[in-house]
């Protein structure tokens, strides 16, 4: 399955450590190092307009795809998958509604572009299985199919909700393409491949250490530990069991 990452654009995975295709990979660990990194700063990053640029832009999500496979860490792919998702979301907030509905039918979606203004908000028209399977793990009451406009089996959607729903496409496509199993790599690709396991390990830290609560909640505690604090903190003697429970 390697090759697959990039054959499509033409490449042997040979070739990838020859001087030419070193931008590209230098690209390609940059993605998933700022993913891991920070998914909103990540998100907010733009092409730059040059050619060149463009060039190693397109062709290092391939091979950005082949080096998160390989870590073969399910943390590393959520969150690259996640921070790709994420920055298509900001880069489609300026497109147009015609630019959405293209993106749309690459998905195969069945939307349909509406043209009568008497409808806006409402700019697309979505089959109810398509809003489905992209909302369901949405949370806001907002997304329930029974608080959206529907007319004849569609739900009639404005450009910010299609762009969200697009969003949450590209997310389960980036998470599809790095479901796969990478055999083996040439061994200065492997070490790229490290180093995003290295750094990895750190964020999990990170993200664990921002997780604890900064003070003790007592609320979150069952009644029997709470009893232990109590006693405690009063001064009085608890059981050798409460103790060994408190601190543990």
């Amino acid at each position: 399955m390697t090759a697959k990452h990039v054959r499509g654009i033409g490449i042997d995975i040979n070739d990838l450590e020859s001087d030419f295709f070193i931008p590209f990979l230098d690209r390609a660990e940059k993605r998933a190092e700022d993913a891991l990194l920070d998914v909103s700063v990540y998100a907010k990053t733009k092409p730059l307009d040059e050619t060149r640029e463009n060039e190693i832009e397109i062709f290092s999500f391939p091979i950005a795809v082949m080096l998160v496979a390989a870590t073969e860490d399910s943390f590393i792919k959520r969150r690259y998958a996640l921070a790709e998702a994420k920055r298509a979301s900001e880069l489609l907030k300026d497109e147009k509604k015609e630019k959405l509905f293209d993106i749309a039918n690459v998905f195969n979606w069945d939307v349909k572009l509406l043209e009568d203004v008497s409808l806006l908000p409402y700019v697309f028209a979505l089959g109810v299985p398509i809003f489905l399977n992209n909302a369901t793990g949405f949370h806001d009451k907002t997304w329930k199919l029974v608080n959206q406009k529907m007319i004849d089996g569609k739900v009639y959607l404005t450009e910010q909700k299609l762009s969200r729903l697009l969003e949450e496409e590209v997310r389960k496509y980036v998470e599809s393409r790095l479901d796969t199993k990478i055999r083996s790599l040439p061994s200065g690709i492997m070490a790229r491949v490290t180093r995003l396991r290295q750094l990895a390990e750190k964020k999990r830290e990170q993200i664990r250490f921002e997780e604890m609560p900064e003070r003790v909640v007592m609320e979150a505690f069952p009644s029997c530990i709470k009893g232990v604090y109590a006693r405690v903190a009063a001064g009085r003697p608890a059981s050798h069991i409460g103790r060994f429970a408190l601190t543990s």
